[in-house]
């Protein structure tokens, strides 16, 4: 199996050929292994998603224990190139594997039929088979596992070959009495009759060959003995070699016969293999699906990169056989944040995170499965990936030569629908032209709206990466405590590289890692400890929200038992959460800040400044919102009274407020996928449920007649106004794009004047201010705005601003 459509370069780097040769020992045929079409790796989402649909509907008929068999079917390319050529004739045993062709498809057919109805897609594509089971029975029974014609192939056949049987029978009794009789003779060498030119004859000594009258045909090899065909039996060979042509003509015919049968119907033999071709890769890709327990990838329009849990299948391969297991990867991108820079030690799987990556995404576009828990991914045009050490001696090009020279062709090729990979960007010259080249390259790619992911050791990417809206850094785990990488990512943070740990693990003397130790600026080691400071902290926090999780579900099931009760408790339990989440990010913040005035260099302590505000920042306004959300889980449940028992019948739209029933609150539906989810705008936080835990509000009196701007909000609903007064004057814009957040604040000015509401809250975060200026553009020129400020300090300070209506 090949690819198509992709760069080849990349195909190469990221092993999809390895991949298809583990797939390929899945197939069944040698008719699937030497005449397979091309695997196409395509950017066509209805053939990606009914290629998918089908691998999962075989996957499940594999797990009741119902297979399709095709080893019988060997390569037969080279007989329908014979069989083209007008007038050629197939040889006997070509004939009998057209047969089984044939065979192939009245079962494949069968079998499709009696699944069709649980498994369509299966049945759709064995319909597609030709139904060709009267040339079948033309065939069957005509030639012999052995690649003779049988008797029955024809009567003329079955009568030429009796007949010569009968004088086969009256040769060999003419020369047995013959030899019998002159056993005692001096002249006959042995008692048995052989073949020589394809006549009956028996051996006579040399010496005595003119005392047996009749037609030589050969000496043996040694001389002593020659081969004679008495004259008693010249007719009777002349006459079997009569009836041996006859019955080679007979074969001839029908042979040519066969084959032009064959020959009439070849386009649809094609075509039918060319199905069973798929069916037997598409089995095969099932397979591999419950091997290396794979999901099925949803593909997506919206621009989301989702990888949960995810594992590279080579390597999981290899490790299988080494009685080892893979460590997976989970990585969340979006078109709003579309640049992931992945940062960590050396050996630590930096490399295996970007392939793992880009190979996954290969094999959803192949139709594959892939090995993850859980994966959601766009469709990519092309795939740009700069891995590995490219030095060509040849073209005296160095390590470095190499890589700029790959990144000037995916820089001239990339658009916002590729997916580009860069390990190790920047290495192999001076370190601080270098880092500059990262930063730049990094940013060049994330503005192109492509999906990026680099891999890393720059610290001034890592910074990058953590003031910059649309990127975001990774980092690969390393226990300081046995100083070896674990091979986990870890989402949120830039990881330290953690060199010289590795080195002396490695068996580096320790004179040199102690004096490299040594050599190390203060400032950087300090920059080192407060990213390890900031991890653990991070992961304290992570242990402290599944422990929060825990009380959250312990109270949802109290809840069940006593709903009075609950309410009460819910209450406490809301302001226990907040208070002692506030009170470990001021710990956290606390903690940081002094890490950072331990930093000798004052560049580097600026740096670091720079960039713990920014992960304080971003730690706060992050898990902020995950505590919202999980308090909101947790919400007594709203009044029913007005919800629609019955919506088998109704029409969602997008706009219409519906009841959540898992989340027991109601919310406005802001999408409708077709796969059955719905993305569900609940207070301040959008949640993705499926359409059928929605339930319609019955219609009220006042909404019986809605005003036209109502309706017209109601077609693009980006903002909810509820109808208490907190939530009508403030909203959140933390995370959007410049469009969404102008689009969105300009609907929700709208919506406050109609409230009479005078002030309203714009949170929008300080940043880099370019969402704040957007903002204050907008507020300058909008007609309902008397007059916008900064909130004051102990509000929000620059990052909220406070807007006031005219009333």
């Amino acid at each position: 199996m090949q690819s198509a459509g992709m760069n080849p370069s990349s195909l190469h780097t990221l092993e999809y050929h390895e991949l298809l040769a583990v797939l390929s020992r899945y197939l069944t045929s040698g008719l699937a292994r030497e005449r397979s079409p091309l695997l196409q790796v395509q950017p066509q989402m209805a053939d990606l998603r009914r290629e998918l649909r089908c691998t999962t509907e075989l996957k499940q008929l594999l797990s009741e224990g119902h297979r399709f068999n095709f080893s019988e079917l060997s390569s037969i390319s080279e007989i329908f190139s014979h069989l083209a050529i007008q007038g050629s004739v197939l040889e006997p045993l070509e004939i009998l594997e057209m047969e089984k062709l044939l065979q192939a498809f009245r079962r494949t057919r069968a079998s499709g039929r009696a699944v069709q109805e649980k498994y369509p897609g299966i049945g759709r594509m064995a319909e597609q088979l030709p139904e060709l089971q009267m040339l079948e029975k033309q065939l069957k029974g005509k030639v012999l596992p052995t690649g003779e014609l049988a008797n029955e192939a024809s009567p003329a056949l079955d009568s030429i070959r009796k007949s010569i049987r009968r004088v086969n029978e009256k040769i060999q009794h003419t020369l047995s009495k013959l030899v019998q009789k002159g056993s005692g003779s001096p002249a006959v060498q042995d008692e048995f009759v052989t073949l020589r030119n394809d006549r009956f004859v028996i051996p006579v000594r040399v010496e005595q060959r003119k005392n047996i009258p009749g037609v030589f045909h050969g000496s043996s090899s040694s001389g002593a003995t020659v081969y004679v065909e008495p004259l008693s039996v010249v007719e009777l060979n002349n006459d079997l070699a009569s009836r041996r042509e006859a019955e080679r003509k007979e074969v001839q015919r029908i042979l040519a016969s066969l084959s032009d049968q064959l020959r009439a119907v070849l386009p649809e033999m094609q075509a039918g293999a060319d199905v069973l071709v798929e069916l037997d890769i598409t089995q095969a890709k099932a397979d591999f699906s419950r091997d290396f327990n794979c999901c099925e990838p949803e593909l997506n329009t919206e621009g989301t990169l989702g990888l949960d849990q995810a594992r590279h299948p080579l390597l999981e391969d290899t490790l299988r056989r080494r009685g080892k297991t893979t460590v997976p990867v989970s990585i969340d991108l979006n078109r709003g944040r579309n640049l992931l820079v992945i940062s960590g030690p050396n050996t630590g799987g930096k490399t295996v995170a970007l392939k793992t990556v880009g190979l996954l995404a290969l094999m959803a576009q192949s139709g594959m499965h892939i090995p993850a828990e859980r994966a959601t991914l766009p469709l990519f045009n092309n795939i740009l990936a700069d891995i590995g050490d490219r030095q060509s001696i040849q073209e005296s090009l160095s390590t470095f030569a190499s890589h700029v020279t790959n990144l000037c062709a995916m820089a001239a090729e990339v658009s916002s629908s590729d997916l580009v990979l860069i390990d190790e960007i920047g290495t192999g010259t001076d370190p601080a032209e270098g880092e500059a080249l990262a930063v730049s390259t990094a940013d060049f790619f994330r503005k192109s709206g492509a999906f990026t992911v680099i891999t890393t050791h720059f610290s001034g990417l890592k910074i990058y990466a953590s003031q910059t809206e649309g990127a975001v850094n990774s980092s690969m785990e390393f226990d300081e405590k046995t100083l070896k990488p674990t091979f986990r990512l870890i989402g949120g943070v830039a990881g330290a590289s953690s060199g010289i740990e590795i080195a002396a693990r490695l068996g580096l003397p320790h004179e040199i890692t102690a004096e490299a130790r040594r050599r190390l600026s203060a400032g950087h080691s300090s920059m080192i400890d407060f990213l390890n400071q900031l991890r653990e902290e991070k992961k304290q926090y992570e242990s402290g929200q599944v422990q929060l999780r825990e009380e959250i579900d312990r109270s949802r099931a109290d809840r069940q038992n006593a709903q009075l009760d609950f309410s009460r408790r819910w209450e406490q339990k809301a302001r226990e959460l907040e208070s002692r989440f506030e009170s470990f990010l001021g710990q956290v913040e606390l903690h940081a800040k002094n890490v950072v005035e331990k930093i000798g260099d004052e560049k580097s302590r600026a740096q670091a400044r720079r960039e713990m505000d920014q992960e304080i920042k971003r730690l706060k306004e992050r898990h902020r919102t995950q505590l919202k959300a999980l308090v909101s889980e947790t919400v007594p449940p709203a009044e029913e009274a007005s919800v629609e028992e019955d919506s088998s019948n109704h029409v969602f739209r997008v706009g219409e407020k519906v009841f959540v029933r898992s989340f027991r609150k109601e919310g406005l539906l802001h999408k409708i996928d077709p796969a059955g989810t719905a993305d569900v705008l609940i207070g301040s936080f959008k949640a993705k449920v499926p359409l059928a835990e929605c339930r319609p509000l019955k219609p009220t009196a006042s909404a019986a007649a809605p005003s036209s701007r109502a309706e017209r909000s109601k077609a693009d609903p980006h903002v909810i106004v509820e109808t208490t007064a907190a939530e009508s004057t403030e909203i959140n814009l933390v995370g959007y794009t410049a469009e969404e957040a102008l689009h969105t604040a300009d609907k929700f000015l709208d919506q406050a004047f109609l409230a009479n509401a005078p002030k309203v809250r714009i949170i929008h975060g300080s940043g880099m201010g370019v969402l704040r200026r957007s903002l204050a553009d907008l507020f300058s020129k909008h007609p309902q705005v008397q007059k916008f400020y900064p909130a004051p300090p102990d509000q929000g300070g620059n990052g909220v601003t406070i807007v006031e209506l005219k009333l």
